[in-house]
């Protein structure tokens, strides 16, 4: 048993960070800042207006008013389609998006297609060919800088939820212990009731009251885990419903048409790189849901090029990743079937998404990539632009069929039809940071970026982990296909994440904000859950009409070349590429009191669920205290009801260990201990107290005991 004694006391500064002088931002909206913008300003009552970029017309919705009918595409209706219509649809779908992406690659946001010399009738027959992949009801727009948005000044209308799931006021009247079913100690929880004023107590109190814990089977300093009441991450009866309404008449006033059930995605412009600009921009994107920054590439001088597949395959050709392999089709539709012998009818509107999991080589996949991309651009168009848009269609069909990488029955799990088209996802490629020197240029770009946004942030709470995570704090590259996807998901954490579309493609992303979580959740085990419900044991692709009728709003919109997403913490996510393009991704955990207490809820929720997280909190909290690093009120407050917490847990593993006659010896005996421990059986992480056996591997209290 290895031990790493925490402190008796729960030390934290008090003292806020000062912050830095503030001036106003250059107005976005206008065009003598330089950015050129493919909106329309004008001004009406003394405020910016603008034409909104969604291009669909629809009347003003007014406030959130959820309204299924008339939806472009989605009106068509579910279809039922057997896997042969499935594999037609879907090549199809497949071919189109690769001619299009190839056609517009390259040529900006207007596209300019004259270098093909395409006859008249050639491009009013492509332009026709492209509606049928065409994606509606995306609703971005642009904000001025200097503008607040609603609720600026409470995330989500959440800010006193999430500071009171953490540290309740403590409880006064009632039963004031919490017996403790077993003598085996459990997980750490941090949310439910408090028995103590934490505020109040120093280290001794907490360790006195923990003490009795081994005796008397009760818990005086803590309510064990409340598995009702964290099932969910987050219930929609506490939230602020008025928040989406208010988001959706901000852009009204401003001239926005929104489609009625959808809520607005804002677009933050970096006319420089100036301290100003990054504070104001970062205070916006903080406060968002999701958010896009837009023209960062040309403003820090971030290289793109340096990310190509072709110059991550030079680094590490042998490196090899696990490549989701997928049916490629419309946002709309989620068909599977790509059994040999399966004939049964599949309905499009289904939301449990089902793919197949393959190893493949850095060189692998740079061949199976530039193949395809190479059977599009030498399709029969560019020799003969006058050619039968069909037949050239038919022809690449079949071509990009042919390209495909088989398939083997060993990683899919069953024979695939060889009519079936399956595509390869380059998906969670790691820009690896033991070597730094291998990917030195990919690295020293990712630090061009301003710091909020970067993985190794001063005081992102990653930071005190001490150890790589991948795609956590360190960066990962997505080289994607049109048609691949990432499913529906959150952040491990709950963190905050950055996504920047190096191009030359685009991205359909969906979002719902934090507020919904727990409603969409239901949905999701509603839809899907019929062996669980256990919401992290399943993968799914929400139904847009689905999310809608249970008025729950989607943010839809695209992310185009140079586009860095910002998605704020606990947004359900999910997103398709319908063109060739490459993304790099992280995550970040700005030291607010708002991160901190969604790593505290969300350590429950995964508790519950049975999901194991990468993030260590009890790790993150006690080095915090241990460097006495200054933090904000708020933040303080709520370290001290964790760490309080964590003091009692681990006072009772120690007398556990007593009790059974356990040997103990400090972690500096051992050379193996890492920086964060998981149970080598479930993978939760293990602190403090850490049981090994005598060949060092490690184990939870619950594991060993087993």
């Amino acid at each position: 048993m290895k031990r790493n004694i925490p402190s008796s006391s729960c030390q934290h500064g008090n003292s806020s960070q000062a912050s830095r002088p503030r001036s106003r931002s250059p107005n976005i909206f206008l065009e003598d800042n330089g950015i050129p913008l493919k909106q329309r300003a004008r001004a009406t009552r003394g405020r910016p207006k603008y034409v909104e970029e969604s291009e669909d017309e629809h009347e003003d919705s007014g406030v959130f008013s959820p309204d299924v009918s008339g939806f472009p595409d989605l009106s068509k209706g579910v279809n039922a389609l057997e896997p042969k219509e499935i594999y037609k649809n879907s090549t199809r779908w497949f071919a189109i998006s690769c001619l299009k992406s190839v056609i517009e690659a390259g040529e900006g946001r207007n596209g300019n297609w004259e270098k093909w010399k395409f006859s008249k009738e050639v491009m009013e027959k492509l332009e026709e060919l492209f509606k049928e992949v065409k994606e509606h009801n995306c609703h971005s727009f642009p904000v001025n800088l200097s503008e607040e948005m609603p609720s600026s000044d409470n995330y989500r209308g959440l800010d006193t939820v999430l500071f009171d799931s953490v540290n309740p006021s403590p409880q006064q009247t009632g039963t004031r212990r919490s017996y403790c079913r077993g003598e085996t100690p459990k997980d750490m929880n941090f949310t439910g009731k408090l028995f103590m004023d934490i505020q109040k107590a120093k280290g001794k109190n907490i360790v006195e009251a923990a003490k009795q814990r081994i005796d008397t089977k009760y818990n005086t300093v803590y309510e064990g885990l409340d598995r009702e009441n964290v099932k969910c991450l987050m219930d929609e009866k506490l939230a602020d419903w008025d928040v989406v309404d208010r988001e959706i008449r901000f852009f009204e006033d401003r001239g926005a048409k929104i489609t009625p059930g959808y809520a607005p995605v804002p677009i933050f412009t970096m006319p420089d790189n100036s301290e100003e600009t990054i504070e104001k921009i970062q205070k916006l994107a903080e406060i968002s849901s999701v958010c896009l920054i837009r023209n960062i590439c040309q403003v820090t001088g971030f290289d793109s090029s340096a990310f190509e597949l072709k110059e991550l395959t030079k680094i590490k050709p042998k490196y090899e990743f696990v490549s989701p392999r997928q049916v490629p089709q419309a946002t709309w539709t989620n068909f599977d079937r790509t059994e040999v012998g399966d004939k049964s009818k599949q309905s499009s509107n289904k939301w449990d998404f089902i793919d197949v999991h393959q190893r493949l080589s850095m060189e692998e996949f740079e061949v199976y990539y530039e193949n395809v991309r190479n059977v599009t651009r030498n399709g029969e168009l560019e020799s003969n632009p006058s050619a039968d848009i069909e037949l050239v269609l038919k022809n690449l069909e079949q071509r990009l069929h042919d390209a495909s990488l088989p398939v083997s029955e060993e990683a899919a799990g069953f024979k695939v039809d060889p009519d079936a088209t399956m595509i390869a996802f380059g998906s969670n490629i790691d820009l690896e940071q033991e070597d730094i020197t291998k990917f030195k240029i990919q690295n020293e770009n990712v630090q061009k970026l301003p710091e909020f946004l970067r993985p190794d942030a001063r005081g992102d709470f990653t930071g005190y982990v001490h150890q790589y995570m991948n795609g956590i704090n360190t960066p990962q590259v997505y080289v994607k296909l049109p048609g691949v996807r990432t499913v529906a998901h959150i952040e491990d954490g709950t963190l905050a994440s950055v996504n920047l579309n190096l191009g030359p493609g685009n991205s359909v992303w969906y979002c719902t904000p934090l507020e919904f979580a727990g409603k969409l959740q239901k949905l999701v085990i509603e839809k899907c859950g019929k062996l669980t419900d256990k919401i992290f044991d399943l993968s799914f692709w929400p139904f847009e009409k689905d999310c809608l009728e249970a008025k729950i709003p989607i943010q839809k919109f695209l992310q185009e070349p140079g586009d860095l997403v910002y998605v704020g913490l606990g947004s359900y996510h999910w997103v398709q590429a319908n063109d060739f393009t490459t993304q790099v991704s992280w995550n970040v955990a700005p030291p607010n009191f708002r991160q901190l207490a969604m790593l505290a809820i969300s350590n429950d929720h995964y508790l519950v669920n049975g999901f194991k997280s990468q993030i260590p909190v009890e790790y993150i909290i006690w080095n915090m205290a241990q460097l006495k690093v200054t933090v904000e009120e708020k933040v303080g407050k709520l370290m001290k009801a964790m760490l309080c917490r964590s003091l009692a847990k681990c006072q009772y593993e120690f007398d556990f260990c007593q009790k059974h006659s356990l040997p103990i010896v400090s972690a500096s005996e051992s050379s193996i201990i890492y920086a964060v421990e998981l149970c080598i059986k479930c993978k939760v992480v293990v602190f403090n107290l850490i049981p090994m056996d005598k060949i060092g591997e490690t184990f939870c209290f619950g594991c060993a005991v087993k």
